[in-house]
């Protein structure tokens, strides 16, 4: 489908509005090709495309969380985090459209079995844990309230 370029064309594929062209012309009415079925690692199938982008969302939240948590402990750094992280996200998410799309195909061409249920509720756990991570890892401290010291006398 896209030959090497795994890494960098699910955020390229998202920005140019290909999923929703494709599904505006017509593309779910065509017959779907069944080695996109399955978890082929070898073939443009839709368990391979879950594999990569649960696997990015992993290294990417502890990177994330890695960052936040230990380098940035003083809130005056927070912006440059805000802006790595957002692009992070994105791209994260991008990872989450494909197998979308594929999977959309799939259960209008073939209908609904238990693995492809399974395979939204992956994609949808996906996409509501980067929008859970992003809430934790983008929201300020809790406002500390300041704490008189004792004099000493």
């Amino acid at each position: 489908m896209w030959g090497s370029g795994y890494w960098y064309k699910p955020l390229l594929f998202v920005l140019t509005l290909k999923p929703l062209r494709m599904l505006c012309s017509g593309h779910l009415e065509t017959p779907f090709p069944l080695s996109n079925a399955g978890m082929a690692l070898d073939q443009p199938s839709v368990g391979k495309f879950l594999l990569f982008a649960i696997l990015f969302f992993i290294v990417a939240a502890l990177y994330a969380m890695l960052v936040r948590f230990v380098f940035l402990k003083r809130e005056e750094h927070h912006a440059s985090f805000v802006f790595p992280y957002c692009f992070l996200a994105a791209w994260g998410i991008s990872w989450f459209s494909i197998p979308s799309l594929i999977l959309a195909h799939y259960v209008y061409q073939m209908g609904w079995t238990g693995r492809r249920f399974f395979g939204v509720c992956l994609i949808l756990a996906g996409v509501i844990g980067w929008g859970i991570l992003s809430w934790l890892l983008l929201r300020r401290g809790l406002s500390r309230k300041a704490v008189p010291e004792k004099e000493s006398t």
